[in-house]
């Protein structure tokens, strides 16, 4: 699993123009293969800043939601709507390995035993 996180800021006044325009892009991505969450938040400290959260079965299916054409016109219409620079992704291999999480899990007993 894959686990997307981004952040941006929006030129001041425009969050709620964003919010309005990203509907359809939120509505497509929650319709796509391999798609588990995807959501966008706005802070609860100021008027400006968005926080994006995804998850992904895949990075392969991840990658194809920027070829689709709900994603492709949100990040057109979002360009302008957004301060220059500001916009941050990090993205994180969630895969569960079951191997260290046992060795985790014996770790830790051992540790409070």
């Amino acid at each position: 699993m894959l686990i997307v996180e981004a952040y941006y800021t929006c030129k001041p006044g425009m969050r709620d123009k964003l919010l309005e325009i990203v509907k359809p892009n939120i509505d497509g991505t929650r319709r796509e293969p391999g798609n588990i969450s995807y959501a966008h938040y706005p802070s609860p400290d100021n008027d400006v800043d968005m926080f994006v959260f995804e998850k992904w079965e895949s990075l392969e299916l991840f990658n194809n939601h920027s070829k689709t054409e709900h994603h492709k016109t949100f990040c057109a219409a979002r360009r302008p709507l957004l301060e220059a620079g500001s916009y941050f992704i990090t993205i994180y291999n969630a895969e569960v390995n079951e191997e260290r999480t046992q060795q985790s899990r014996e770790f830790v007993r051992r540790a409070i035993n």
